[in-house]
C-alpha cells in the first residue's frame, strides 16, 4: 500500500528516491533493501507532459502530503506557516492568516481616510478585543507588515542560498535569520 511518507520512485538510470530519506539512495540501503524484502516495488520516477523525468512533479506528488522535495518548496512552507502563525503586538497575538492580513491592511486604509476620529474594536486571535484609535491601528498594521515582508525576504535568502549550493539542509533552512513572530524584544 502505498505510503508517501516511505515510498520510493527510481529513474531510468536506477537513481532511487527515498520520500523517507528525501534524497537519493543507494540500492543497497537498508531501508530500501527492508521495503524492497516486504514486497514493494519503486514506482517510476514521474514524468512531465514532455515525457521528461521531473522532480517538479515528484515534488508535486508529495506536496499534499506536506513532503518537501526541493528545499525551496520547503523554505515557502516554513515562511507560509510563520507568516500566517500570528504576530504578537503590543502584547496581543492578532491574527495573521491571508484573510486578517488583508484587514488589518483595509483598517490601516480606514485609520489613514478617517484620520484621527478613527476608532475600532480589533479582534485578536484569542478571541480578545483590544481598542485602536488611528496611531494604534498604524502601529499595528505597520508592525505587522514588517514581519509578513521580513519572512518573505528571508524565504528568498534562503532560496538563494539553496540554488547557490550554500544552504544544502532543512536544517540549515531551518537555521535562517527568520523574524520572531513578536514586536517585543
Amino acid at each position: 500500500m502505498f505510503d508517501p511518507a516511505n515510498w520510493y520512485w527510481i529513474k531510468e538510470d536506477g537513481s532511487i528516491y527515498s520520500s523517507a530519506s528525501r534524497a537519493f539512495v543507494d540500492a543497497d540501503d537498508t531501508a530500501f533493501v527492508a521495503w524492497r524484502s516486504a514486497g514493494a516495488t519503486p514506482t517510476p520516477y514521474p514524468r512531465d507532459e514532455l515525457g521528461n523525468e521531473s522532480e517538479a512533479e515528484l515534488a508535486a506528488i508529495l506536496l499534499p502530503y506536506g513532503i518537501y522535495v526541493r528545499l525551496a518548496d520547503y523554505a515557502a512552507a516554513k515562511r507560509y506557516a510563520l507568516e500566517t502563525g500570528g504576530f504578537v503586538c503590543g502584547g496581543h497575538l492578532i491574527a495573521t492568516d491571508r484573510e486578517s492580513q488583508s484587514k488589518i491592511g483595509n483598517g490601516a486604509l480606514a485609520a489613514t481616510v478617517t484620520g484621527s476620529e478613527f476608532a475600532t474594536s480589533w479582534k485578536c486571535a484569542d478571541g480578545s478585543f483590544i481598542d485602536m484609535n488611528q496611531t494604534g491601528m498604524l502601529a499595528m498594521a505597520t508592525a505587522v507588515m514588517k514581519f509578513v515582508s521580513s519572512c518573505f525576504s528571508v524565504e528568498a535568502a534562503v532560496v538563494q542560498g539553496v540554488q547557490a549550493g550554500s544552504i544544502t539542509t532543512r536544517e540549515a533552512v531551518d537555521s535562517a535569520d527568520w523574524p520572531a513572530p513578536s514586536d517585543e524584544t
